[in-house]
């Protein structure tokens, strides 16, 4: 019992020693590497393409490491730019593809739009091949079909909270009020609203800035009458993502509504107006 202990020292001594060499040799290991730099220039700036966003840039962009040796515009040429040596002695490699003759004017741009687009094709399961587009071609970040389909889901949901103000609403004209169901009524209005706000395709297209439109008005005092500006801002909120989903130019872009508070804003009003016409629904 005592060998076979010894033996499986011995053979656990040899094979931590083996794994040892091995690591110190790779990271000894002489690397190629070039530190050539490259710049390219696009022909048009980045475009969101949704209502009132823009991301425009006129001058040339960089990227670190040269482009490689592709002549085509298939995303293909990568290059690889040392960044110099890591704490094991191996060499950091910093890949940035080639910006030439693509959709996007900036590294930082491209790897904005990479994110939207895996969210974009993990939600609806988008053939990958259709982003391959915006590496072959100089064009807005966001077509118009991208653009619906990042505002369809925002658009229904509007569309459905429209149909329950209107509800509540008549619910309140009635002769004998049905509190639980108000109460009901106005959270899942404040529900629909906060799928809306949470809705990543929308936050990233829609770049404006927030506007509080209810500054100076104290909607605790409303009261019930708070149901009408609600259904006020909800039709606002609708129309408006109505408009920018039947647009067929997602390069046009209105200074009026570059102006115009962005739709994380005016989700954001419209929960404040439901929570204080839910506290005047209570005191029914």
């Amino acid at each position: 019992m005592k060998s076979l202990l010894r033996y499986a020292l011995v053979f656990a001594l040899i094979a931590i020693t083996a794994v040892w060499g091995w690591g110190q040799s790779r990271g000894s290991a002489p690397s190629s590497s070039s530190s050539s730099s490259g710049t390219g220039s696009t022909s048009s700036g980045d475009s969101r393409g949704s209502a009132g966003v823009s991301v425009s840039s006129s001058s040339s962009s960089s990227s670190s490491g040269s482009y490689g040796s592709s002549s085509s515009r298939d995303f293909g040429g990568y290059s690889s730019s040392s960044g110099g040596r890591s704490s094991s002695g191996g060499s950091v490699y910093q890949y940035a593809p080639n910006l030439a003759g693509t959709s996007w004017s900036s590294y930082n741009t491209w790897m904005d739009y990479q994110r939207f687009y895996f969210y974009m094709q993990s939600m609806y399961f988008l053939n990958p091949g259709y982003f391959t587009r915006f590496k072959r071609n100089v064009e807005p970040l966001a077509t118009p079909e991208l653009v619906k389909l990042t505002y369809r889901k925002p658009l229904k949901l509007s569309l459905q909270m429209l149909d329950a103000v209107q509800e509540v609403e008549e619910m309140l004209q009635a002769k004998q009020v049905d509190k639980p169901a108000v109460i009901a009524k106005i959270q899942e209005i404040r529900e629909l609203g906060k799928q809306i706000l949470k809705d990543e395709g929308l936050s990233f297209l829609d770049q404006r800035r927030d506007i509080d439109s209810l500054k100076g008005v104290n909607v605790d005092k409303l009261g019930l009458d708070a149901v009408t500006k609600l259904r006020e801002m909800v039709t606002d909120l609708s129309t408006e993502l109505k408009n920018t989903y039947n647009q067929s130019t997602p390069a046009v872009i209105s200074v009026q509504s570059l102006s115009q508070p962005s739709f994380r804003s005016m989700c954001k009003e419209i929960d404040k107006v439901t929570k204080a016409l839910e506290t005047s629904a209570r005191r029914l």
